[in-house]
């Protein structure tokens, strides 16, 4: 982490005539910050959300949530949070903050470590498509993720190998609603020449035999395009007879039709087995087939080799090398989404074991692709052979895998990647089961409450079986909380209040959603009313948000700014690295309306109704050296203390909030707002009724909604029920403030020529 003080330059918007309004600035953050900026990049992951869907929080009536954490051993600094929200129609403006814990569970909001509004429209532009919301074409991968909810295990004895059992040695490719299976061993091993189209549309699956291959073949690489499946090397033995031989078949993933298969040009280079192909058209219209790694020898020497081709009219143009992969392993996951091609795990040579390492390339639009770059993060476990996989409009699913080839030990668990067109984001994984299906998936829509549907297909222990587990898009947003000085062991909490309207009035059409997992944190979340005061409630599950600390691996994804009054979220495209958008909020100063509020230089504008209003050194609270002290005179039945008129708008949310001790502890106190007309005629009054332990300074804090017709209003101090002399009530500190200071947002895009550097300007967008 670093400061700079860059040249003040700022981007402006102007009404017509202002000749000050300009476009661009002298450097990024020059939009609303003032001058020094400390970058927060994308960081190490210090606490990590639980992976697995449960459900959403359903805020038709809203609540403000606050989850829990531990600061880890060694650790001592927040960078940025990632909070789990999808937008429902317009969504809200999202308030997140880090606060201490108070000692009994609970944040202490009265000590903000660092704070940051995020506006709905950000929220919006960054969010895809979910069962609630059409999505924004601006979605990125680094803001959404994939995630999967409980599995359903369904035997099924249909056949689907018709000259042997052995199930996990076909070659298989997802086309649609369609899964591809060819070739395999017998029980004598040799290759097979069997090909079987299994349909799955969300119902109960159907499997029907197709043109067999003119050869049988073991381990070999199949691919399908829009047009073509194509089955790449392999053997014609378990034990020998590797092939670079290639046969391809017209293929309509609309209707099942497979054509007759015919021989095409061989791979370049050493016959192959155990390599990963897939088919993809860009969006160029161009239909490519890729193929990455495999092995070159029955003792599992394997390969870094790459090559392409395109497909015309069902033939292959012919083979291309492109840039090897920077590992050599077989049978790693291969994938296009979005004209990227991805290329992660895999078995490493010999076999022994499986590497996580995870590469992209960007495909042309001619279909080549140019150098491999590593994705943001690694696969979360390390997998290879018999990991199921296929592709959503956004984003890749992967199933078990195995970690090693020499043992075998599967690997239970679902991984997932978003893939965008700014590039892939990062690698998520559930702790669901997913080990021992080895042989095929595919994903398909769903017509049902979740976004996708994760068909698997394979064995499970000796059972021929089929696994359905709902896939749901969930939106997930980095808010930067810059803290430090912060303490290893120590409990914090992340907190979040929403706000789509002024004060706790709520918009039921518009708002947000957060992600609940299960309790995997170390508490559950909690909630209370939105803008409350009164005790939280301990939910069953923990809401999925991640925390990352202040080190600087990885993009820049926000810079911190006037030491938290603002901050910005930026966007860097994954192959450039390059800044894309930028957006800066900054809150409005939330200082009190009224005028002394400490009572240190005396008691005036203060009045006292039926009670003495002194100024008081014998009970203080919060450094101050006086406090103001409320005699009632034994007899009303309310006595209090009114501050100025303060001018307010009708309808509008108004927050109260101030310390009271009493002395002999009282069970009617207020800390009230008297509303006044444009006349100053009193119109109502709003109050939040308390019991106060004897001795002991406690905060109050009160929102409220200023009437209507009202255009002033005055802090009230109040005690109720005929309240004795000897009732004293001390105060300090009492503020009438805006209840929700609204996020000040300038969202810029960052311009760039052919050549891409340096950038050609900054428009600011809003």
């Amino acid at each position: 982490m670093g400061e700079f003080n860059p040249t003040w330059s700022a981007a402006e918007n102007g009404f017509p005539g202002n000749l000050d309004a300009t476009n661009h600035a002298s450097q990024v953050n020059q939009l609303l910050g003032s001058h020094g900026v400390v970058p927060i990049y994308h960081g190490t992951e210090i606490v990590t959300p639980d992976p697995v869907y449960s459900n959403w929080t359903g805020d038709a009536t809203p609540n403000e949530y606050t989850q829990p954490f531990v600061m880890p051993a060694s650790h001592t600094s927040v960078g940025r949070v990632t909070v789990p929200v999808r937008p429902v129609g317009t969504g809200a403006d999202l308030f997140v903050a880090l606060y201490p814990d108070d000692g009994s569970g609970n944040p202490n909001t009265s000590s903000p470590l660092a704070s940051t509004v995020v506006p709905a429209s950000w929220l919006t532009n960054l969010a895809d498509a979910t069962t609630v919301n059409t999505g924004s074409p601006s979605a990125t991968a680094l803001f959404n993720v994939l995630l999967n909810d409980n599995s359903t295990v369904v035997p099924w004895s249909t056949p689907l190998v018709t000259s042997s059992s052995e199930l996990n040695t076909a070659s298989s490719c997802p086309s649609g609603n369609y899964l591809i299976l060819a070739g395999g061993s017998d029980l004598s091993s040799n290759g097979l020449t069997d090909v079987v189209l299994v349909y799955y549309a969300g119902d109960v699956p159907t499997a029907v035999p197709a043109t067999r291959l003119p050869v049988g073949l073991y381990h070999a690489a199949l691919a399908a395009t829009d047009s073509t499946v194509s089955i790449i090397g392999g053997s014609t033995s378990v034990g020998s007879g590797f092939v670079s031989s290639v046969y391809t078949a017209s293929w309509d993933p609309n209707t099942g039709t497979l054509g007759t298969w015919s021989q095409q040009a061989s791979l370049p280079g050493s016959p192959l087995r155990e390599s990963s192909a897939w088919g993809y058209t860009n969006r160029a219209g161009v239909e490519m087939i890729y193929v990455a790694g495999g092995t070159v020898s029955t003792g599992m020497t394997a390969t870094n080799a790459v090559y392409y081709t395109s497909v015309s009219n069902g033939q292959l143009t012919g083979w291309v090398t492109a840039p090897p992969l920077p590992t050599a392993v077989f049978w790693p996951v291969l994938f296009a989404v979005n004209d990227w091609l991805i290329c992660a795990g895999g078995i490493v040579n010999g076999g022994a074991s499986a590497t996580n390492a995870s590469f992209f390339a960007k495909i042309a639009a001619d279909g080549s692709i140019g150098s491999w770059n590593a994705t943001p993060n690694n696969m979360s476990k390390a997998v290879g052979s018999f990991a199921a996989y296929a592709t959503t409009s956004n984003g890749v699913v992967v199933a078990g895998g195995l970690t090693n080839e020499t043992g075998p030990t599967f690997a239970n668990g679902i991984q997932t990647l978003t893939v965008y067109e700014d590039g892939p984001g990062e690698w998520q994984i559930s702790s669901d089961t997913g080990g021992g299906f080895d042989l095929a998936t595919l994903v398909v829509p769903s017509e049902t409450d979740s976004d996708y549907i994760l068909f698997l297909l394979g064995n499970l222990g000796s059972t021929e079986s089929y696994v359905t587990i709902p896939e749901y898009v969930v939106p997930t947003v980095s808010v930067p909380l810059y803290a430090t000085g912060l303490t290893a062991g120590s409990t914090y909490h992340v907190f979040m209040r929403q706000t789509n309207r002024l004060g706790p009035g709520h918009d039921p059409a518009n708002y947000l959603e957060f992600l609940k997992g299960s309790g995997s944190l170390p508490n559950p979340f909690k909630y209370r009313s939105r803008y409350g005061s009164g005790a939280w409630t301990a939910d069953t599950f923990s809401l999925n948000v991640g925390v990352y600390g202040t080190d600087d691996a990885g993009d820049l994804m926000h810079v911190w700014s006037d030491n938290g009054a603002s901050a910005a979220l930026c966007v860097v495209r994954a192959d450039t690295g390059m800044l894309t958008m930028f957006m800066e909020s900054t809150l409005f100063p939330n200082d009190p309306l009224n005028s002394n509020p400490t009572f240190v230089s005396g008691t005036s504008p203060w009045t006292a109704v039926n009670c003495t209003l002194t100024q008081s050194n014998a009970q203080t609270h919060g450094g101050y050296t006086e406090s103001g002290l409320i005699t009632p005179n034994g007899t009303s039945a309310t006595v209090y203390a009114q501050s100025e008129l303060i001018s307010v708008t009708a309808d509008a949310w108004y927050q109260a909030q101030g310390w009271l001790y009493s002395p002999t502890g009282y069970s009617n106190v207020s800390l009230s707002v008297i509303w006044f007309d444009s006349g100053q005629n009193p119109l109502s009054t709003s109050s939040q009724t308390v019991s106060l332990t004897a001795a002991t300074w406690t905060r109050q804090v009160n929102n409220f909604q200023a009437p209507a017709g009202a255009a002033y209003a005055a802090l009230a101090p109040t005690e109720g029920g005929t309240p004795a002399a000897s009732n004293l009530l001390y105060l300090s500190y009492l503020t009438l403030a805006n209840a929700d200071p609204r996020a000040l947002a300038s969202v810029a895009q960052m311009n760039y020529g052919a050549s891409l550097w340096p950038p050609t300007g900054l428009t600011q967008l809003a």
